[in-house]
Formats: C-alpha cells, sequence, structure tokens
C-alpha cells in the first residue's frame, strides 16, 4: 500500500524517465456524481457534505470527458483539479 501521495510521485517519476514515451496526468476529483447510481439518503448526506464542509462536486461524465480529451489532445497540466475537471469536461461535453 502507498502512502499518501506515492503513487502520484510515481507515475509522475516514471513519466519523467520515460525519455518522452509516457506522459502522466492526475486527476484529484471532489464528490463524484453519478446520477442514478444514489439513493434519496446518499444524495442527502452528499448535499449537507458539500454545504458544510464546502466539499466540491463532479459528474462522472465531466471527467470520463476531460480525461478522454486530455488523451486524445494532449495533457493540459500535470495535476487536474476537480475545478479543471469540471471546467475542462463541460466544455467538451457542450460541444466546443
Amino acid at each position: 500500500m502507498f502512502s499518501k501521495g506515492e503513487a502520484e510521485s510515481r507515475v509522475i517519476d516514471y513519466a519523467n524517465n520515460s525519455e518522452g514515451i509516457v506522459k502522466a496526468c492526475i486527476a484529484k476529483p471532489g464528490l463524484i456524481d453519478a446520477p442514478g447510481k444514489r439513493g434519496p439518503v446518499m444524495q442527502v448526506v452528499s448535499t449537507i457534505g458539500r454545504t458544510l464542509i464546502g466539499l466540491p462536486k463532479v459528474e462522472v461524465s465531466e471527467i470520463a470527458a476531460t480525461l478522454l480529451k486530455q488523451a486524445v489532445d494532449g495533457i493540459e497540466k500535470e495535476t487536474l483539479l476537480n475545478e479543471d475537471l469540471v471546467r475542462i469536461g463541460r466544455t467538451v461535453l457542450a460541444g466546443q
């Protein structure tokens, strides 16, 4: 088992040592929302968590669109935070 951040460091090190053959991108999403995959109780708990704690949310479709765009068009930046996943994903899904 890896310590916090160790897996990310290993992936990035591997890519950096690959002489350009491998490109790495780390995705750090907040709460992942998948419509139809949560019951009403979990929806309430998720809403409370986001409201009280300030947890960010991203749709699973936004993550998928973002990661596919990164794979096809090139990596925008090494670490994609929740706001990056939402921004890129929404742009892709809007057809731009």
